[in-house]
């Protein structure tokens, strides 16, 4: 008996002494709750009684270790929320400069298109009221419903810019021969307006002037639409990869990443790096392979922005184009007498009235141009040179984030770190970037692709064969001229240079020169004020002469009896002198737009 009392004496103790040493690793473990329930305020998750005073069994936890822990369910379940919560931010807060560069570029480029626009009809207002005078307030309608349509345009509605400047031109003829080519009209029917509208596109009044300002409007504002449209794009991927929809898997991840050593009671250690870096290529894997696809876009986003210069710049296109619109009144004129007879020979005559000398035409004296802008094409460049930077920016998303020393510890430091299980070194093997890659990544499943990232894709695909497409058009038209640019740039490809298609546009607008307007000193400026200044240029408007009313009053007394004045079949007299004259005032005007430029 006794030797049974001594083995049952040593049987007790062995027990006892493993108990003892169990609840002294138990406590090796969590030895205090103190830190989580500091930490746990800080982080404003709730109230402070929620967090237990001294370690738990937490059998009744989903993620975090059911061993001694200080968490709660409850506890658990605010770390879970508050992991996406801090994913989210990181990632919004790493793509911030993205967004910024993306959105307001997309908002300031789209505004200087349309001040463009705007200053060019306000400059078309200003020359009807200073020199078409007696036209001026019919017209103010149909200038306006034809830069309306210029901008619903560059906005993305359906509408053909060719057509909208053949009916601008179709509407602005009756205009001019009513009151130019025929002032002794009276109020011209509805019907012969329209008999006379139908023969412009077959008389040509304004000479090929019209078509050649369609076919530039249509190259150019179609290179600003397709522009906004890309940029508008872009701001779209960066707010969807800014808002992802994260699996259950993933932010289970995440919740042990960021919060389970919380619940051992060691709330200041932070992540290992290579940890972070399987739990963010996790999560991010199909944004990750956004990555070949926003390079792309960026790629083909500089060879369109490198067309619109020259030739097919908007700002040069619309800061002529009021220019254009007197030159065509003056080929008009410069033809009155035969269009006249063309008209009459396919409408009836219409009546007329008796007046006194012929009307002054033509009024208003020389304004100075404004100054010349900073040229919106440099600043589009300087955009590009910028989004260029982020080429790489999703493959290389993972790794942005886990270098924050905030977040994680960086590789090299492994042995001080949370790796998931305990406070030590992260052994497992880093898995590569993308979707196909995640199937061996050891802390959470990626099984699918996210459907809306895969949307995004589309998109971008999309919206690089339309650019292509375009381009493919534009450089086999012979006025494109892509030979020019030294090919030195960020993107490895020559500029399109398009200066001598400019200089041809120019010499028809009988400036002369061909020399496109001066451009401001860039380094003068910060980069913000280059990016975000306003473009909208200052357009000069085209004064044909300072011809006062008694000069013309004289000049019809003395043509009144000459045989040599053209009598038209409305009765109308217009001497073959006021060809001349308009001529003259040709003349006068290119000598006026040398010296302003």
């Amino acid at each position: 008996m006794a030797c049974c009392r001594l083995i049952l004496a040593v049987l007790a103790a062995c027990f006892v002494g493993v108990t003892v040493g169990q609840l002294q690793d138990d406590a090796a473990v969590v030895p205090t709750c103190r830190e989580v329930q500091d930490a746990w305020v800080r982080k404003s998750l709730g109230p402070k009684d929620l967090v237990p005073t001294s370690p738990r069994l937490g059998h009744d936890l989903a993620v975090c270790s059911k061993g001694k822990t200080c968490c709660t369910k409850r506890m658990e379940d605010k770390y879970l929320e508050a992991s996406k919560k801090d994913f989210q931010s990181v990632v919004q807060s790493t793509s911030a400069y993205l967004k910024f560069l993306v959105s307001q570029n997309a908002a300031r480029f789209t505004e200087q298109f349309h001040g463009l626009i705007q200053k060019s009809e306000n400059e078309t207002h200003h020359l009807f009221r200073n020199v078409y005078k007696n036209m001026a307030i019919e017209a103010n309608s149909l200038i306006e419903i034809f830069h309306r349509k210029l901008s619903l345009f560059v906005n993305g509605a359906e509408l053909s810019v060719t057509d909208s400047v053949k009916d601008f031109f179709d509407a602005l003829f009756p205009l001019v021969y009513r009151r130019l080519l025929n002032p002794k009209m009276t109020d011209m029917s509805t019907e012969y307006a329209n008999c006379v509208m139908d023969l412009q596109r077959e008389v040509l009044p304004f000479g090929e002037l019209p078509t050649r300002i369609a076919t530039q409007l249509q190259r150019s504002l179609l290179a600003a639409r397709v522009f906004v449209q890309a940029l508008n794009l872009g701001v779209e991927v960066v707010n969807t990869t800014n808002h992802l929809i994260l699996t259950r898997d993933c932010t289970k991840a995440l919740l042990k990443f960021k919060y389970c050593s919380h619940c051992q009671g060691q709330p200041l250690i932070k992540p290992c790096g290579n940890y972070c870096m399987n739990v963010m290529r996790g999560c991010l894997a199909s944004v990750t392979d956004i990555n070949p696809h926003w390079n792309s876009y960026i790629d083909v986003m500089q060879s369109l922005t490198k067309g619109m210069k020259g030739m097919y710049s908007v700002e040069n296109i619309m800061s002529t184009l009021p220019d254009k619109v007197s030159e065509s009144i003056m080929i008009a004129m410069q033809n009155g007498p035969g269009l006249t007879a063309k008209v009459q020979k396919a409408c009836r005559r219409p009546r007329q009235r008796n007046r006194r000398g012929t009307p002054n035409l033509l009024t208003g004296s020389i304004r100075r141009a404004d100054k010349p802008p900073a040229n919106l094409y440099e600043h589009i460049q300087m955009f590009m040179r910028s989004l260029a930077m982020s080429k790489g920016f999703y493959s290389n998303l993972a790794e942005t984030i886990c270098n924050d020393d905030s977040l994680a510890v960086r590789p090299g430091q492994e042995e001080t770190c949370w790796n998931g299980q305990s406070y030590g070194r992260y052994a497992l093997a880093v898995v590569d970037n993308g979707f196909q890659a995640q199937r061996f990544n050891p802390e959470l499943r990626v099984d699918k692709e996210d459907a809306i990232i895969v949307n995004i894709i589309d998109k971008l695909k999309h919206i690089k064969e339309l650019i292509v497409s375009k381009m493919a058009l534009w450089v086999e038209d012979p006025d494109w001229d892509d030979s020019g640019g030294s090919g030195d740039g960020p993107y490895g490809d020559g500029e399109y240079s398009g200066d001598s298609d400019d200089e041809d546009y120019q010499d028809s607008s009988g400036s002369g020169d061909g020399e496109n307007p001066p451009v401001t000193d860039s380094n003068s400026k910060s980069e913000e004020e280059m990016y975000f200044e306003d473009s909208t240029p200052k357009q000069k408007a085209v004064v044909p002469g300072d011809t006062t009313q008694d000069n013309v009053n004289e000049q019809n007394r003395q043509n009144a009896n000459d045989p040599n004045s053209l009598n038209t079949e409305s009765g109308s007299t217009v001497p073959t002198s006021a060809v001349s004259l308009v001529a003259i005032a040709t003349v006068i005007v290119t000598a006026y737009l040398r010296h302003s430029l």
